[in-house]
């Protein structure tokens, strides 16, 4: 069996993450295959030279499952090349600088962090009437804490334009 070059991993609680996972895959123009986290068993990593992890972040933090995954296959993960791209209702701006540096960092370990080849912000959406009742209540709360820092009303801030730089980016990365 020939090794693809892509695995791309993804975790989504809402749909928008594989949304981004599915349009990635198409842009990167390799043969690549995609995957919920929750989905892989040992072995499978092993057959791809890079791995794509995308998460969503979730009241400010990556979803336990997530890391869960990041420490399980943390010694595969070592061997390969790394790209992550992130969902979140930040600006890129805000999460590459300042806390939001730390804040990746501390959910990425520093040994992992060292064979990411790439990493983005490819944007986030949220829709209220998606949201399970108890994070509705935590933003509405988060609201009353901060004022006009967090925003309730629904968006959309994922680009496709976002997710074509990426893989030009990752597609080039690779290659050198």
């Amino acid at each position: 069996m020939d090794e693809k070059k892509y695995l791309i991993l993804y975790y989504t609680r809402y749909g928008s993450t594989k949304v981004t996972a599915e349009r990635l895959n198409d842009e990167l123009g390799m043969e690549s295959d995609l995957m919920q986290i929750k989905d892989v068993k040992k072995g499978i990593i092993e057959k791809y030279e890079i791995i794509i992890i995308g998460n969503p972040i979730y009241m400010m933090k990556f979803p336990k499952k997530a890391n869960f995954f990041l420490e399980k296959y943390k010694k595969v993960l070592l061997t390969k090349k790394l790209a992550f791209y992130i969902l979140c209702t930040m600006t890129e701006e805000q999460v590459l600088t300042g806390y939001g540096k730390n804040w990746i960092l501390n959910y990425i370990s520093n040994d992992i962090f060292r064979n990411v080849v790439l990493y983005s912000i490819l944007g986030g959406e949220r829709y209220m009437d998606k949201l399970s009742s108890s994070d509705r209540m935590f933003l509405k709360i988060g609201k009353k804490i901060y004022k006009d820092k967090i925003n309730i009303e629904d968006f959309n801030h994922t680009s496709p334009e976002k997710v074509r730089e990426f893989a030009k980016k990752l597609n080039k990365v690779i290659k050198n």
